[in-house]
């Protein structure tokens, strides 16, 4: 069953590097994150059935199912998720990715600083004006 509740601080990563994944989850855990981890586009798919998360992190280019075809199956299900797209490419395809729904693009390689600050951003626009911490500004308490 899925969790209604959107807890500002949950982020999904998907990339087929488990590197990257491993990475990023030590990275950002420490700073508060709650961190999910996804090695293909199809599990994260299963994942976002699952369960809300405030931001999903996503490669561009993955094996199998790669990044723009998990955003638009992303798309379908409506996930309420902010998308931030990770890519080697240049910032003109991602910029291009708008359209589908991303909200930000990082560039590979990863400047880490520039990660956490869009990352917060988003956790600090998520939270509820109470505070509390369990649903997005905005809706009401359930």
């Amino acid at each position: 069953m899925k969790s209604a509740a959107i807890r500002p601080s949950s982020i999904l990563i998907v990339d087929d590097e488990t590197e990257i994944l491993s990475l990023l989850k030590e990275l950002l855990e420490p700073r508060g994150f709650e961190i999910s981890t996804a090695n293909s586009g199809k599990a994260a798919l299963k994942m976002t059935e699952e369960a809300n998360f405030s931001c999903i992190l996503a490669d561009l280019k993955m094996q199998g199912f790669e990044g723009v075809e998990f955003i638009r199956e992303l798309k379908k299900i409506e996930s309420p998720a902010k998308i931030i797209v990770m890519s080697g490419y240049g910032a003109q395809v991602i910029e291009d990715l708008h359209n589908l729904g991303v909200s930000d693009y990082i560039i590979k390689p990863i400047d880490f600083d520039d990660l956490f600050n869009k990352l917060s951003s988003f956790r600090q626009s998520n939270e509820c004006c109470c505070r509390c911490r369990y649903h997005p500004r905005g809706q009401p308490h359930t």
